[in-house]
C-alpha cells in the first residue's frame, strides 16, 4: 500500500486508511472498505477507467499535503522580467526556539504565490524597512544572499510549503498572504 499522495486501494478490504492524511478523522481520509472491488472510490464511479500506471490521470485523485506556517521577512531579492519592478522571491525566517542562536533563523525563500497587486503592496511595505545587515542570526546560503535587500523584520506573512529539508528549509513553499494581526514577537 502507497502512503503517496495518489489515493489507491489494495483490494484487501481492510479498515485501514489508504488516502489523506495519516492520523486525520476531518474526512479527507478514505478506507479501504470505502472502495469497490475494483479498487475504485465512489466519487470515481461513472467514469471509464484505463490503466494509467505511471502516469496522471482524471481518474486519480491527488492530494497535497502541505503545511502552513507563520514567516517573518527578513529580506528580498530583486525580480527579473516582469518583475523587474518588485521582488522575485522573500528571504523569510522563524523566531529560534531555543539552542545555540537567538533571534530570527532563515528557514528559506519564498518566490510564488503573489498577485500582482501583493507584489505590489509588499514592495511599498519593504522599501522604508531596509537594512544595511542579515536580520538572520543563522547564514544565509551564499546564493540567495547575493543581491539581497535585507529589511527589518516587522512583517509576518503565511506560507504554505510541503516539506521541511534536512538543513531546515522549506520545501516548495508557496505565499499565501501578510498576517497584519501578527506582530513576530507573537510567533
Amino acid at each position: 500500500m502507497s502512503w503517496g499522495p495518489y489515493l489507491w486501494a489494495d483490494g484487501l478490504g481492510s479498515d485501514r486508511v489508504v488516502g489523506g492524511i495519516p492520523g486525520r478523522r476531518d474526512g479527507l481520509e478514505w478506507r479501504c472498505s470505502d472502495f469497490n472491488s475494483d479498487g475504485i472510490h465512489p466519487s470515481a464511479s461513472g467514469r471509464q477507467r484505463v490503466s494509467t500506471i505511471g502516469r496522471r490521470s482524471p481518474d486519480w485523485i491527488k492530494i497535497t499535503d502541505v503545511t502552513a506556517l507563520e514567516v517573518v521577512i527578513g529580506g528580498w531579492r530583486p525580480g527579473e522580467g516582469r518583475r523587474a519592478a518588485t521582488f522575485g522571491s522573500l528571504l523569510v525566517g522563524r523566531p529560534a526556539e531555543s539552542g545555540l542562536h537567538s533571534g530570527l533563523l532563515y528557514v528559506g525563500q519564498v518566490g510564488t504565490g503573489f498577485t500582482e497587486q501583493m507584489l505590489a503592496t509588499l514592495m511599498a511595505k519593504l522599501r522604508p524597512l531596509e537594512r544595511k545587515k542579515s536580520p538572520f542570526v543563522n547564514q544565509v546560503p551564499p546564493e540567495r544572499a547575493r543581491g539581497a535587500h535585507w529589511v527589518q523584520p516587522s512583517l509576518v506573512g503565511e506560507v504554505v510549503f510541503r516539506e521541511w529539508t534536512a538543513d531546515g528549509r522549506m520545501r516548495a513553499p508557496s505565499w499565501r498572504g501578510l498576517r497584519p494581526d501578527r506582530d513576530p514577537e507573537d510567533l
